[in-house]
């Protein structure tokens, strides 16, 4: 028994050293990492940015344990990552570090799937259809072609 409870702990402090790195990142960032990001439709930028401002404030290590959402996008553990889900074929645990290279892929599968759906894969996010519905991409300053018209 004593051994047991030995094992237990140590594998108690072994989990306490395994340190996942997190980021806050600034919109400026964010939309400079989506720009650049494979398969991302310019055009969507600040629609993204803005739908991460209400999902998560742009920390990647965000985690609602009530509704089972996780990281930067808010990514739902029941369909998408896993366990249990399994369509972005991700852990949830990587969708919560500082590397978002993974959660634009499955963020973009899951913009897919809900763009199949319902025509509007921005819908799947309760942060979109609350707060960014009207966003648009001439809300970008430099996208704003009135800022920069000469008569």
């Amino acid at each position: 028994m004593i051994k047991f409870f030995f094992l237990l702990g140590l594998c108690c402090c072994c989990c306490l050293l395994v340190e996942v790195r997190s980021k806050v990142f600034s919109p400026e960032e964010f939309g400079e990492v989506m720009r650049n990001a494979s398969g991302v439709n310019a055009s969507h930028i600040e629609i993204w940015k803005c739908l991460v401002k209400w999902e998560s404030s742009f920390d990647t290590a965000a985690h609602n344990t009530k509704s089972g959402d996780h990281g930067i996008f808010q990514i739902n553990e029941k369909w998408w990552c896993s366990p249990p889900g399994k369509y972005c074929q991700v852990a949830c645990v990587s969708l919560r570090d500082d590397d978002i290279t993974d959660d634009i892929e499955c963020a973009l599968s899951v913009y897919d799937e809900h763009e199949r759906i319902s025509g509007n894969g921005f819908r799947a996010w309760h942060g979109y259809t609350k707060h960014c519905m009207n966003v648009t991409a001439a809300e970008e300053p430099e996208l704003d072609l009135k800022e920069n018209e000469t008569i």
